[in-house]
């Protein structure tokens, strides 16, 4: 492991030409799968391999079939036509969004794309009711039978909670629990009772109240800053709820495509003939897909033919996975990309004759989300990492 840690250790003091010609000379074992650990981990991985790739022939890497897996991930060469890819190839990003990774061993990546898709779904089948289970309690503070419930009869703070959460996904780098979290301290503070409260404009000094409490407390407690700086937004959702509520619980009425701005902006919708409620946009971003998406696998609104493509939360975990896949024009976390990743897994479910629901049981996303997580993880492309915006970026 010489090569590997000399790299590592000397980063880019180590011009990248001794590098190619330390690759060429190897001998052992050992040294060879040095060079593969390099090519997967390293940290000028994308600069060797395009040096290295001009200097494969004659040498023990002209027909290894890791390394051209490997060049052919990093987009070094074209294709790997009878390539044997049988064995497993690694390939690491060392990043992970800030999200709850189960450590574990490094599973191969699939080169069949469409079996790893099948097993996605496979999987989803076999799991679902464990998993969504343990996806529930990092989303929401108490149960999700409770929650459902509070919707259908109306409660503001659970509506509250629901739009909140789904403007947490302009953050970015943060996890379900963190935001979980934060609604617990506040309701545990007594913050969320003045949030839900209906005409937050004739309560100002409660409001006010509760950002001095938060602003006193900061010499001893700078957790909650980043959440804090949501308060015009809780406060926008706290003060025209009512309308942001029924704009969205419309949706399964509406009778022909829509884009999700209707929905969020209802000044906009051509279903009123611009007559709809004068509230102010709710910029969210992907949390409108967030927030269909809960309705739908909540039963509050019905899963219809045109609600459905807006139900896939793109997250970034979300969007390198599937992108890895095969699905396109994942770059950023647009709202739109929802009917993206539809269209792809309807065109994927036809091809692979895979016998189920592409909602993967009114989940939609979530099991490509929780797939990485619960299992043993699978890396995706580090040429693709560079290419994705963070969720915070783009809205």
């Amino acid at each position: 492991m010489k090569f590997f840690l000399t790299c590592r250790e000397r980063r880019d003091t180590l011009p990248i030409e001794d590098l190619v010609k330390w690759a060429v000379d190897v001998k052992t074992a050992e040294q060879k799968e040095a060079v593969i650990q390099y090519l997967s981990y390293g940290e000028r991985r994308s600069e060797f391999a395009r040096n290295l790739h001009f200097s494969l022939s004659g040498t023990w890497m002209e027909d290894n079939p890791k390394i051209k897996s490997l060049l052919y991930a990093l987009k070094i060469i074209e294709n790997i036509d009878n390539i044997n890819t049988a064995e497993p190839i690694y390939i690491d990003n060392n990043e992970n969004n800030g999200e709850t990774v189960n450590s574990g061993t490094t599973q191969e990546l699939y080169p069949n794309l469409d079996q790893l898709l099948s097993q996605i779904y496979d999987w989803w089948e076999a799991n679902h009711q464990t998993e969504i289970e343990d996806h529930n309690k990092r989303l929401y503070p108490f149960l999700i039978d409770d929650l459902r419930q509070q919707l259908c009869n109306d409660n503001r703070s659970a509506w509250l909670m629901l739009f909140f959460i789904g403007a947490t996904h302009t953050m970015g780098r943060t996890k379900h629990e963190q935001h979980r979290n934060f609604i617990r301290y506040c309701i545990e503070s007594g913050w969320w009772d003045t949030f839900s409260q209906p005409n937050p404009q004739d309560f100002s000094t409660q409001w006010m109240e509760v950002l001095n409490n938060y602003l006193d407390s900061l010499s001893s407690n700078t957790e909650w800053y980043y959440w804090m700086e949501k308060y015009p937004t809780i406060y926008q959702i706290s003060k025209y709820l009512d309308d942001y509520k029924d704009s969205f619980l419309r949706a399964d009425r509406l009778k022909s495509k829509f884009d999700l701005q209707i929905l969020t902006n209802p000044r906009m919708a051509p279903d009123l003939s611009g007559g709809g409620a004068d509230s102010p946009p709710l910029r969210i971003g992907i949390g409108a897909n967030f927030v269909i998406r809960e309705l739908v696998r909540l039963g509050i609104i019905q899963a219809t033919e045109y609600v459905i493509p807006h139900c896939y939360v793109p997250r970034k975990r979300v969007r390198k996975l599937l992108k890895y896949i095969g699905c396109q024009e994942l770059d950023k976390p647009d709202y739109k990309s929802s009917k993206q990743i539809f269209s792809f897994l309807r065109s994927k479910f036809k091809e692979l004759q895979i016998d189920g629901n592409l909602d993967f049981r009114l989940c939609f996303d979530i099991p490509f989300e929780l797939y990485v997580i619960d299992l043993p993880s699978i890396h995706v492309r580090p040429d693709l990492d560079a290419e994705l915006y963070d969720d915070e970026d783009f809205f």
